[in-house]
């Protein structure tokens, strides 16, 4: 649009990595708060790991995980920011489908048989099919006759 004031991809990303670290700051913090550190099991892939394996969470190894989490998610939001720039918002929607199905195949062959959720199911088909669709008519319709 011409636009002289319009955000670049560095600083849209840079604003939403700023609010999403604020947000997954006060998810932690309030998980600790009124959970505290919680080392039982809580699926039925932690119920395998060996109690004398089991390490326990510690204040400093929280911050290290928060750290590295802050760390991945801005990789991540310059990456999507600057593919978007690049490719387009439809271009960047249509990647995100082919990733939701290369991500329902993957772990269902990877984790189905230790995490029973992860499985293969009706309503994930449906989920699939619906993304090979529309990116079939998007497709089709491209196409010039």
């Amino acid at each position: 649009f011409g636009c002289e004031a319009c955000l670049t991809s560095e600083m849209w990303s840079c604003c939403m990595g700023t609010l999403e670290a604020c947000f997954m700051t006060l998810w932690v913090v309030l998980g600790i708060y009124f959970h505290g550190f919680q080392n039982e099991p809580s699926s039925s892939i932690d119920a395998l790991i060996d109690e004398s394996q089991r390490e326990t969470t510690t204040v400093l190894s929280s911050i290290f995980g928060f750290v590295f989490l802050l760390l991945v998610d801005a990789i991540h939001a310059a990456s999507f920011f600057g593919l978007l720039e690049n490719i387009g918002a439809l271009g960047s929607a249509l990647m995100k489908g082919i990733q939701t199905v290369a991500i329902i195949v993957t772990s269902s062959l990877f984790f189905c048989s230790s995490e029973p959720t992860q499985c293969f199911t009706f309503h994930k088909s449906l989920s699939i099919l619906s993304i090979l669709v529309g990116l079939g008519f998007y497709a089709k319709g491209g196409k010039k006759s």
